[in-house]
């Protein structure tokens, strides 16, 4: 039907603005900024290793590279603790270190498979590898 197509084409002439918003993500990356809070739970740890969790909640609004290394610490000595795994997760992805928090945040899914918090984190690693491999490729070209 010609007449179809022609309002159909007006209508899509009259919307540019609207279209490009909604396919620009599939086009070019962009500079995003998440809040995501830390993982608060101590339960299954020790009294002690309960009071360094504590001691990384005061520090993350004081202090976040020592709440990291306490953070990092208590994954290490509590391998089976989902939440101080997605922690250190957190933390390595913050400084930049990818692959670091990948490897934290499938500890926290082979704890739990279910973890909301730890597929989007796969998921923002996931999409800021692609937009990094579209940078690499057009400063290649």
């Amino acid at each position: 039907n010609p007449a179809a197509f022609v309002a159909g084409h007006a209508r899509f002439r009259r919307q540019p603005g609207q279209v490009g918003a909604r396919v620009r993500d599939d086009f070019a990356p962009a500079l995003r900024s998440d809040v995501i809070r830390v993982e608060e739970s101590r339960k299954g740890l020790s009294k002690p290793d309960a009071a360094r969790v504590g001691q990384a909640l005061k520090l993350t609004r004081t202090d976040p590279r020592e709440a990291c290394a306490v953070w990092k610490a208590l994954a290490r000595d509590n391998a089976a603790h989902a939440p101080t795994q997605f922690n250190a997760g957190l933390c390595a992805e913050a400084a930049g270190a990818d692959q670091e928090a990948r490897v934290a945040y499938g500890a926290v899914l082979r704890i739990d498979p279910a973890s909301a918090p730890a597929r989007r984190a796969m998921l923002r690693l996931d999409s800021r590898a692609r937009a990094q491999a579209q940078v690499d490729a057009h400063n290649r070209a």
